[in-house]
């Protein structure tokens, strides 16, 4: 067989392993690398992977925050809202989650 035993990691960008489609293929390529002398290497593929996975969480919970405010948003700039109900979302945002430049 020749490569692509592990889906051609090497290939993978950050958006391909923002998937999720891959954290398999990095765990069994960190228990090969342990296997052969790579522990540092295998460290650091588990390290990217649990820095992918606590990304795809915090993206989630702010989408989530967000979803209502920027469904209001696009709706109002495509003409299906008026800017009031823009501004009202936004308003609500602003109360339930502080000041703007705040942070999520």
């Amino acid at each position: 067989m020749s490569g692509g035993s592990f889906d051609h990691l090497y290939t993978r960008t950050p958006a391909d392993l923002m998937s999720g489609d891959y954290d398999e293929h990095l765990r069994e390529m960190a228990l090969e690398l342990d296997g052969i002398g790579g522990e540092k290497a295998a460290a650091d593929l588990r390290r990217m992977l649990a820095d992918v996975v606590s990304t795809r969480s915090r993206l989630a919970h702010d989408i989530a925050r967000l979803e209502h405010v920027m469904f209001a948003v696009e709706w109002w700039r495509s003409g299906d809202y008026g800017e009031e109900r823009a501004r009202a979302a936004a308003g609500v945002y602003e109360r339930d989650y502080g000041r703007p430049g705040g942070g999520l």
